[in-house]
């Protein structure tokens, strides 16, 4: 005879069942929120998501957190070389420059003063508004924190995307300091180094910098100017009064200077009727053809005096020949076509 299960059987099942489905959603929701940075020692990591100091594992938000040894480990020296480290984080470069940040497909690709960004960039708790020049702040940094999501409830207005949290390294009570060197290819040498200074028992000072400087690597040929140089020099200064007590003092200072070309354009035409055009004339006594001249009717003249093919006229008087650098050469039994006195013979259009 089969034995039916009893009542009281059956419900401590039913509630086994609905506490392991109560458990599982909060376990799932837990593991996609946490995204840390490769390293060897994980313990405890340390965030301000939700404007005070509490650990990532506990913080409901959805974060990828990157340590400052995490960022040398990757050798990651600015914003743009987060692209691929951080998951739903594309970054895009601006002409003016700096880097926009575009979080799960929400942000902003290009510049307006009268245009907020969409998410938010924050260095040391302290809002940047603008992202021009955002990538003099990435130095001597102690981690960055990527909020993805709304955070306009601690966060306030312009975080609909999310929110890009920059902390630097603060004064400690060791004696410490490093420097960096990097040389490469258009006379280009970047500096970074900090110098952490014990001052007395409690007060604490570092000093740290940043240097870039690249020649331009676009020759121009109206001139003997060049597009595309890097000098920026970057600054900071920061003092630590802590004497254990629950009072902390943090006064930071720094100097940001850029003189950076934006991009680089070769315009085609100048139409004086066009509506921007007509707003830059109105506000400037050389109209804006003029200050900014096309290549016309002197681009053929230029081509001949800065192109690397040479024209030579063979032994031959119906063979040519046009030599375009090192490897290229093309010779033929061409017609040369006689044209006007002190014009430069040119093989004739077949």
């Amino acid at each position: 005879m089969a034995a039916h299960p009893s009542s009281t059987t059956r419900a401590l099942s039913a509630l086994a069942l609905i506490a392991g489905m109560a458990a599982s959603p909060v376990t799932a929701q837990s593991t996609n929120a946490v995204e840390v940075g490769p390293t060897d020692d994980v313990g405890e990591i340390t965030v301000t998501a939700r404007r005070r100091e509490e650990s990532l594992l506990t913080t409901p938000v959805s974060a990828t957190v990157l340590s400052g040894k995490n960022l040398v480990q990757q050798n990651i020296r600015n914003f743009q070389d987060l692209r691929g480290a951080v998951s739903n984080l594309e970054l895009v470069p601006l002409l003016s420059g700096g880097t926009s940040f575009t979080i799960r497909g929400i942000g902003q690709t290009f510049n307006q003063v009268n245009s907020d960004t969409k998410a938010g960039f924050y260095v040391d708790e302290m809002y940047v508004s603008r992202q021009e020049g955002n990538d003099l702040y990435f130095y001597d940094v102690a981690s960055l924190q990527v909020l993805k999501g709304p955070q306009g409830t601690l966060f306030g207005k312009n975080t609909t995307a999310g929110a890009v949290l920059l902390t630097t390294q603060r004064p400690t009570d060791r004696f410490e300091g490093y420097a960096q060197v990097r040389a490469g290819s258009f006379r280009r040498i970047d500096t970074e180094g900090a110098l952490n200074v014990p001052l007395t028992d409690g007060v604490y000072a570092r000093a740290s910098f940043r240097t870039q400087s690249v020649r331009g690597y676009i020759k121009h040929v109206l001139d003997d100017d060049r597009s595309g140089i890097v000098n920026n020099q970057s600054g900071r200064l920061q003092l630590r009064v802590d004497k254990g007590g629950p009072l902390t003092i943090d006064l930071l200072g720094e100097y940001n200077r850029s003189k950076t070309d934006g991009g680089a354009t070769i315009p085609v035409g100048c139409l004086s009727t066009a509506g921007y055009i007509q707003n830059y004339d109105a506000l400037h006594a050389v109209p804006y053809c003029t200050a900014y001249p096309v290549l016309g009717e002197g681009l053929h003249r230029l081509w001949r005096r800065h192109s690397p093919c040479a024209y030579q006229r063979g032994r031959d008087r119906h063979r040519a020949r046009w030599r375009c650098g090192r490897y290229l050469s093309l010779c033929g039994p061409w017609p040369l076509q006689q044209h006007r006195r002190n014009d430069t013979k040119r093989p004739a259009r077949l």
